[in-house]
């Protein structure tokens, strides 16, 4: 009899354990750090995805890009971030005019890849989907500092322009493409957080960055003359990355 009375006054306690045991959220929201890493594609966009070049015009095409994020949770709803990301875009350089003497034509060198690096930080909305805390929508904005690296402009010219002939008369000539000094970036994105474990996610995210990088470059004008132009390009990009996020226990 004594059993059996123990048995009821401990079962209502044991009941509610158990409830809130199987409502517990798969995140530990308590974990305050995280590190999560994307990959994917890199879409030019604007003026970066068709540029007007002394040989005409010329696509810049989708290339890879990556992320490294690590960010800290201020509350349920809110992330400050770290970012660091690049791309790696095959297609022309900056649109020369003349050719720029600060610039001198290679004959052999060819390198037709725009080499993007960024680092930015913001924040990120985190808006719940299911109770139980698997599934986040999101949304993150971010600004900081790019790197640019542009593409070589190259055409090709006769060795004697008195001779055409075929194309074995004529050679290549390229003109590397600068390095920008570090400008302003920019970055939007949206998309989904799913956590499939207590301290793992899988995130699946869109958006677009920009930054307008420019430099000084001096052209030979008129024979003797020297004159030193501003030139600016813009970055535009679409991206679409997936990854993966780890929440460290503490």
């Amino acid at each position: 009899m004594k059993k059996q009375l123990l048995f009821l006054l401990l079962l209502p306690p044991l009941v509610r354990l158990q409830a809130q045991t199987q409502q517990k959220p798969v995140t530990d929201h308590s974990s305050r750090w995280s590190i999560g890493l994307a990959a994917g594609l890199a879409v030019p966009g604007g003026h970066f995805a068709g540029i007007e070049t002394m040989a005409g015009h010329a696509d810049t095409h989708p290339g890879p890009a990556a992320e490294l994020t690590v960010a800290y949770r201020v509350c349920r709803y809110f992330d400050a971030v770290v970012a660091a990301g690049g791309q790696l875009n095959n297609g022309e350089g900056i649109p020369y005019g003349p050719e720029p003497f600060s610039q001198p034509a290679n004959v052999t060198f060819r390198d037709q890849n725009w080499k993007i690096a960024r680092l930015t930080g913001g924040g990120t909305l985190n808006i719940p989907l299911r109770k139980n805390g698997r599934l986040d929508l999101f949304f993150r904005e971010l600004a900081g500092i790019q790197k640019t690296s542009a593409a070589d402009v190259y055409k090709t010219i006769p060795v004697n322009p008195l001779l055409p002939g075929p194309l074995g008369n004529r050679i290549t000539v390229t003109y590397p493409g600068p390095s920008f000094p570090w400008t302003f970036a920019w970055e939007t994105d949206a998309g989904v957080n799913w956590k499939w474990r207590r301290l793992w996610a899988l995130i699946a995210y869109t958006g677009i960055s920009g930054a307008s990088p420019a430099t000084n470059l001096t052209y030979l004008v008129g024979g003797d003359a020297l004159v030193t132009r501003r030139s600016e390009f813009s970055t535009t990009t679409v991206h679409a990355n997936a990854g993966i996020v780890y929440y460290f226990p503490y």
